[in-house]
């Protein structure tokens, strides 16, 4: 278990279905997931004040019903209140519901009739987004947190560091040259290559790598919601 994990509750759960809800709690439990539940709209917003809240609400279509007119509804009122990426759970596949609930800021709908390993591979795909990653802490710390055991000489760091804020996005040699060694002619190069094939070598054990796009410069990219993602079409598709 992660430093991060230790010290924040990952996933907040709002649903009367007890047998459906502990399964998932367990299942989430054996990937180093945790979980709280709540059992009133109050108690969520109790929740959200505290120092430490949860990175993810997963809602049930059953709870916000009773609390709320419609999905929509419920799903546009909380988002603007707990700030934090929803997942709504149906009780089985309705295209209009899912739709309400994704068209009013739902990040993912999951469905009950479904094995529950599904739903546990895309709360890790939604777990593992950088944009939504935001609401665990400000970017530092989620840069200490994803490299903490890795032995990074300055430049490294710093290097590692201007791509983890770009994350997905093209840095160019350029870039780095213009800085972290002021220098402009393409022959300064070499400096950036040398730098980029020590940060590779030390991110083989992570699921960060390093993607060079020939012509533009470099990538950083995180594999981890990638493979939570080809693990739910297993599933969906039944193979094992």
């Amino acid at each position: 278990m992660t430093d991060w994990q230790e010290e924040r509750k990952a996933v907040v759960l709002w649903d009367i279905d007890i047998v459906w809800v502990e399964d998932l709690k367990e299942a989430l439990k054996s990937r180093g997931i945790l979980c709280d539940e709540v059992d009133s709209r109050e108690e969520l917003y109790e929740m959200m004040e505290k120092e430490t809240p949860p990175v993810l609400c997963i809602l049930s279509e059953q709870t916000l019903k009773e609390a709320f007119s419609t999905i929509g509804e419920a799903v546009g009122e909380l988002k603007k209140v707990i700030g934090i990426p929803m997942a709504v759970v149906l009780e089985k596949d309705d295209t209009f519901v899912e739709l309400a609930a994704l068209r009013a800021g739902a990040q993912e709908v999951l469905f009950k009739e479904r094995e529950v390993e599904i739903a546990v591979e895309r709360i890790l795909l939604l777990l593992g987004k950088r944009e939504w990653m935001e609401c665990s802490g400000d970017t530092e710390k989620r840069f200490d947190r994803d490299f903490i055991k890795i032995h990074l000489t300055n430049l490294e760091k710093q290097v590692l560091y201007e791509m983890y804020e770009k994350e997905n996005q093209v840095v160019s040699r350029q870039e780095l040259l213009r800085k972290f060694w002021q220098e402009r002619e393409t022959t300064g190069g070499r400096v950036v290559d040398t730098i980029i094939k020590q940060l590779r070598k030390k991110l083989r054990n992570t699921s960060y790598q390093i993607q060079g796009i020939y012509g533009k410069g470099y990538l950083l990219r995180n594999d981890q919601s990638l493979e939570g993602y080809k693990k739910s079409l297993k599933f969906a598709d039944g193979q094992s």
